[in-house]
Order: C-alpha cells, then structure tokens, then sequence
C-alpha cells in the first residue's frame, strides 16, 4: 500500500507542470485529500499504541488543504493576510504539536542530550532563516505591519518544524521506514516556505515550488501508511541515543553559523542583525556550555558507577555465595599477604585446613538444601570462634580455611582447631532437623620466608588427610615428623618414577586355584621392584607411598599393560595351556576415579588382543568407602566384559547386607578374617561366604598356607584360593609348578607367600 501510494503521488507530480492550472490545482487538492485519508486509514490498519499524535497530523494536513483550497479559489496576494494564511498557520501549529506528541510518546523520561543537541542546531539553522528569510521581511518599510508580522509567522513556523524535526531526530529508538519518510516529509516543506518568503515569486511561478509541497504531502501520508508507523510512537527503552559522526558534524555547523555570518558581513559587506547574530551565538554558547557540563556529570556519575560495581564485584567475587565467607581465590591472597609480612616483621604464620567428616551422609539423607544450610552454619560458627584473630573461608566442598594472625604458636593455634572441632560438634538445627557432624583439621606453620599460599595450603592439606585417616574429630600438625616423611615420600616417588623408565620393575604373577578340582584357573599380577640399594621391594613397601599421589595411577596402568601383554602372549605361544586362564590386577581409587580409566582398559584389551573376559579388576574395600560414585566406574568395567573383584573384604567398612548392590563379580576374603583365631571368627566367614553365594558373587580365598587350610575352604564351599599352596607342586595340575617362558622372553613367576 505505501509504494503504491509513493508511485501515484510520483505520476501525479510528473504531470502536474504540463496540465491546465485548474487540472493543477485539482490534483493539488486531491493529493494534500490522499494525505489526511492515507494518516486515517494508516491510523486504523496499523493501529499505533498512541493515536494521538497521528490525528493532530492528519487535523494539519486537513488544515493546510483548507488554506490550498482557499487560496485556488479565492485567491490572494502573497503580501496580503487573508483567510488561507490563518489556515496555513493553523496547519503549522497542528504539525508541530502532532510531532511534539510523538516525541513526548517516543522519548524515555530524560534525555537532556537530545533535547539540548536539537536546540542548538534549531539555534544555528534557524539563525539562517531569520537573516535571510524573516529579517529582511521585517525591514520592508514599505508593507504595513500587519501585513509584515503574518509574511514572518511562516520562516517563524518553519522554525518551529525544525526544532521539532531535529528533537524528534535526536530522541532514542529505531529509525524505521516510517520514521525517516515523517523526516523527509518536512525537509521539502521547509524549502519551499523559506524560497517562497525569501523571493518576490508571482503566483503563476509558484507552480514550481507545488512540487516541493506535494512531495512533502505524498512522503506524510506515506509515512502514515507503512506498516513501521506504530514504532514511531511507542516508547524506547533506551535511555540516551548515541553520539554519531553525523550528530558531531550538525553541532558544528550549527555553533560556526554565528561566526560565518559575521565573516561575511566583513569579508562581502553582508546586512546582518549583529545583535540577533550575537543573541543567537549567545545561546549556543551556554547550551553547548550546559552539554559539556552535563557530560562531565554523566562521566562523574559513570565513574562512581563504574567504581561501585567494581567494588562490588570484587566482593563478590572474593566471596563464597554459599557462606558469604572469603572464598578459595580471596584466601589465597590473604595468605599470600600474610607470608610476605612475616618475611619482614618476622612471626611465622599458621593456618588451619578444616574438614568435615563423611557430609555427603547429611545430603543423602536430608538433601543438599538442609546441607548447605548446614554448611553456611559451620561458617557462622567459625567465625565466631575466630572473631579478629584471624580470617575465615570456604575452600569448596566441604573444607574450610582459617587464617591466623601472625604472631600466634603452633600451640595457640592446635587450641583454636580444638575449639573449632567444639564448634562443629555442637548439633546443628536447619529446617527443623537436628543434625550432628564431626570434622578433623590439619595445621600447618610457615617456617622460612620461602613459603608461597599454595605451599602452605599443601601442607594443611597433607595434615588434614592424615587427620582423616586418623578417624573423626581428630587435629594433625605438619611438623617436623611428617615433613620428614613427605621428603621421604618425594624420593619414592622419584625412584619409582625412574625405576619404570629404567627397568626396575617387575612383574611376579601368584596362581589362582580352583578349590574344588585344584585345577589353575589364573595368575594375579603384582608389581616388585627391585630397587638399586636396597633391593627385592615387597609391593606393601612402597605402593602404599606411591598411593598418596597421582604416581600410583602411572603404575596401576603400566602393570595393566604388561600383565594383559603377558598372559596374551603366552596364550599366543601355547593355546592349550593357557586359554582359558584368566589375569587379575589390582588397582587404586585414584585410577579407578579417573574418567578415562574405562577407555584405557579397552584400549589395553584392544592393544593385547586378550578376551574382556579373561582380565579381574580388582579393587579392595576400601575404596568402595573412598571414591564417591564407585559403583558408575565399576558398572562400566562390567559393561566392557571385564570382571570385578572386591578385594580384602571383611575389614567390616562394607555391611554385609551390600554385597547384593556391588557391582562385582567376585568377592576377594580378607586373609586377616581367614587366619582369625577370634571366637565367633568361622561363623562370621561361613556367614560372608554364604551371603557372597546369595548375591551371585564368586568367592576367592586370600593367603592360603596348605592342605588344611584348602580342605577347610572346600568346606565354606569357597570357589578358588591365592596363596602360597598353590604354589606347590601337586601330581593333579603339574601347571601350578611349571614357570613357561613366551617367545618374547617374559617368564611367569610362581611366587611363594614368603617372597
């Protein structure tokens, strides 16, 4: 609809100098009718949030037809007041308050930039129109006031479009295709006026100039038409509109038209008003005076903003949301300042890592809400126990960091653990649940100036999983003891590390025997290592070590290579001794927990060739209470084909009654539970095989010693056992004594207990 309204208006204006002046005036009638009828159908098909501002500009529209009207038929001489000049005027002041209703409805609440922008380039232009258009009207003696002050009232009006053209121009929101064709719309008529004031043009030139108002007329009414009328007038969310390159370049215009025009009043002997020159140039001034004034506010108020959030940023972000304590980062800095303190003033500096004991029983059983509750009431509590002596935050989890003051003893700060052990045994009461925890807490001292927040942190932490391995409620000290062990612990792990790379290692491999037939059913791997200085390592001697660190993953996955490797290699070189025997490896929590710890047994499967089926993951009980989540990893490996093992079972951390939720396929007995001589000992071990049996787990017997310990299993109905009997030659299976050698070069070692 508005193109055709756009191509109709364009032939009309085509047409319009080459037809009679009647035709010419009639089609000037009918195209300033098509505008008040394209505002009203515009209006009701478009449907603006404010209709408002569109009837005031069709009501404009409808005026200025009138005066088109008046002046065809009556006709007037343009230096004549007459009934179409009031009707003209009228249609002014409809246009401009129609616009000014737009821009009241489009505008957010303040926009002093805009309005002050428009005012000083309405100030500037409008200086033009009043030197060349208004003031020589003014001067013309020979007119009679009257006739005078109505000839102004049109550069006066156009003025007033202007200013509100610009307003509308600076005020925030889209630039649809409705709005640019309202500012086109009033470009043209603007033109005309000021041409048609400023000349002595005799009606039958005017012609020329109908078509400036005819364009101004078609580009209205189809601003009116297109379907972006209703954004004109609804509000913007934003505040301020930007500041352009164009905006720039029509401020500066405006502010040098003052100083051109007395240029040229002494450069070309130009008549101008220097007072209204002045009086304008004035009034630039102090708006630009008040732009600039205003800026440095918004950038004075911008900064302090600025300057608020970032402070509340770094609040935040040095907080822990769940507490409100200091958080991870923010302690690490605070210690960080402390250490560089104590290099200069002296006093060490001491920190307590505090733990709590097994919480993810509380979120199991009241939820995680009643457990953050809790744990936020764990930080209120210490904070109350350290009060200034100290700071207070949340490592994450369940851990927590209080920094002491330096200047305290190692003793003053094992009372505060003791104190804040007090704290977290007090019950805590959340959602109207009583609930009771315990925690340990590690210590740890700075001893030298050397000693960065990371380093120290280590050491609390070190001294909190021994506190852990202790039991619950209990404090430990990073002294000297255990930074003795620690340094033992890094050479360890330094040999072994070498050891693998050097050839150290070894792999001895123990028999499993079938209980019932004596028949070998496979080899468990185990790792020696033959240390340069001090010789055959039992795995008890150093495994335990290299288990406090991610060296006991390097291991467990470089034993599961070789044993797998082995046992299909001599499967490949003898079939019918060796196809059907199985081989277990032990691994550790820290490798079972490693997400990639299921692809590297099928990459290991893959590499070897050995059957899923054929290879025991085992795993002792220990880590079933050690690795959260155990049962996914577990599932998985049973997914893949591979069995599963709990082994050292009996040490009583596992009930009974979960043996039917383990995802196991094997149940490894304790060797401590087989040689109990504790009364009630047989009963309890009849009652854990049965109960194995009952779950559909096989039963392996550990550390058997001979004939009477394997008529004895036979009578538990135990499935197979590991020890140092099937280690010795039987005339029913010569394959327990035998040790084949592959084509490689690997030899299978039957290992005694006692080796």
């Amino acid at each position: 609809m508005t193109k055709a309204y756009v191509i109709l208006g364009a032939l009309v204006m085509a047409i319009y100098l080459v037809v009679p002046r009647t035709a010419s005036d009639v089609l000037y009638v009918l195209v300033g009718l098509s505008c008040v009828a394209a505002i009203v159908v515009g209006v009701r098909v478009n449907r603006p949030l404010k209709r408002t501002p569109w009837l005031l500009l069709a009501a404009g529209q409808a005026a200025a037809v009138t005066g088109d009207i008046l002046f065809a038929t009556v006709g007037t001489d343009r230096r004549t007041p007459s009934a179409a000049d009031i009707a003209f005027l009228v249609s002014y002041l409809l246009l401009a308050a129609g616009i000014g209703a737009l821009i009241r409805d489009r505008r957010p609440r303040h926009d002093v930039p805009g309005l002050v922008d428009s005012a000083i380039v309405t100030i500037g232009f409008g200086l033009l129109l009043w030197v060349f258009v208004a003031s020589p009207i003014l001067e013309n003696g020979e007119v009679p006031a009257i006739e005078r002050a109505v000839d102004v009232a049109y550069p006066v009006c156009d003025i007033l479009l202007l200013a509100m053209a610009l307003r509308l121009m600076t005020v925030p929101g889209t630039r649809s295709a409705s709005f640019r064709l309202m500012i086109g719309a009033i470009v043209p008529l603007i033109v005309a006026d000021a041409v048609w004031a400023a000349t002595a043009t005799d009606a039958g030139a005017l012609r020329q100039l109908d078509l400036l108002w005819i364009a101004s007329y078609v580009l209205r009414g189809a601003a009116a038409l297109h379907p972006t009328m209703a954004q004109l007038s609804s509000p913007t969310n934003v505040r301020v509109a930007p500041f352009t390159s164009r905006r720039l370049v029509a401020l500066t215009c405006a502010v040098l038209i003052g100083p051109l025009l007395m240029v040229a009043q002494w450069a070309f002997g130009l008549r101008v008003e220097v007072w209204v020159v002045v009086l304008a140039a004035s009034a630039v001034s102090l708006l630009v005076v008040w732009r600039m004034a205003y800026n440095i506010e918004e950038i004075r108020a911008t900064v302090l903003q600025r300057d608020r959030l970032q402070a509340d940023l770094c609040e935040q972000s040095s907080r822990d949301l769940l507490t409100g304590l200091s958080n991870g980062p923010h302690m690490r800095e605070l210690i960080g300042a402390a250490l560089r303190r104590s290099r200069t003033e002296g006093p060490p500096v001491s920190l307590l890592l505090v733990g709590l004991d097994d919480f993810t029983q509380v979120n199991d059983q009241f939820g995680h809400g009643v457990g953050d509750a809790a744990l936020s009431e764990v930080g209120h509590r210490f904070q109350e126990e350290v009060r200034d002596s100290g700071s207070v935050g949340r490592m994450g989890g369940v851990q927590y960091v209080v920094l002491i003051d330096p200047g305290e003893s190692e003793r003053d700060a094992v009372a505060l653990a003791g104190r804040l052990l007090a704290a977290v045994q007090r019950p805590i009461r959340v959602g109207g649940q009583r609930i009771s925890a315990t925690a340990c807490v590690g210590v740890a001292t700075s001893l030298d100036g050397g000693t960065d927040p990371d380093a120290l942190l280590h050491q609390g932490g070190i001294a909190l999983r021994r506190a852990h391995d202790a039991g619950r409620g209990q404090i430990e000290l990073f002294g000297q003891a255990l930074r003795s062990e620690i340094g033992e612990l890094a050479k360890v792990e330094a040999a072994l590390a070498a050891g693998m790379s050097n050839g150290d290692l070894e792999i001895w491999y123990r028999p499993v025997v079938a209980v019932r037939t004596e028949i070998l059913d496979g080899y468990e791997a185990q790792i020696v290592w033959r240390h340069p200085s001090h010789g055959v390592q039992d795995p008890d001697s150093f495994l335990a070590l290299a288990a406090a660190s991610d060296l006991i993953c390097q291991l467990d996955r470089w034993l599961l290579s070789r044993a797998t490797g082995a046992m299909a290699d001599l499967t490949a070189a003898d079939p019918a001794r060796f196809e059907d025997l199985t081989i277990s490896v032990t691994i550790s929590g820290r490798t079972l927990a490693d997400p990639g710890m299921v692809d590297h047994v099928r990459a290991v499967l893959h590499s070897s060739g050995l059957e899923p089926h054929r290879l025991t993951i085992g795993v002792t009980e220990m880590v079933l209470v050690d690795v959260p989540n155990v049962a996914l990893p577990l599932a998985a490996l049973r997914r893949a084909g591979v069995f599963v093992c709990i082994e050292d079972f009996g040490t009583g951390r596992t009930p009974i009654a979960q043996l039917q939720h383990l995802p196991a396929d094997a149940l490894k007995i304790d060797r401590e539970l087989l040689t109990s001589t504790h009364p009630g000992a047989d009963d309890l071990l009849r009652l854990l095989v049965d109960a194995a049996h009952g779950c559909g787990l096989l039963v392996v017997a550990d550390g058997v010693d001979g004939l009477d310990g394997l008529d004895s299993l036979r009578t538990l109905a135990c499935d197979s056992a590991l020890g140092m009997y099937a280690a010795t030659p039987r005339p029913s299976d010569g394959l327990v004594a035998t040790s084949p050698v592959d084509p490689k070069g690997r030899q299978l070692w039957i290992v005694p207990e006692d080796t």
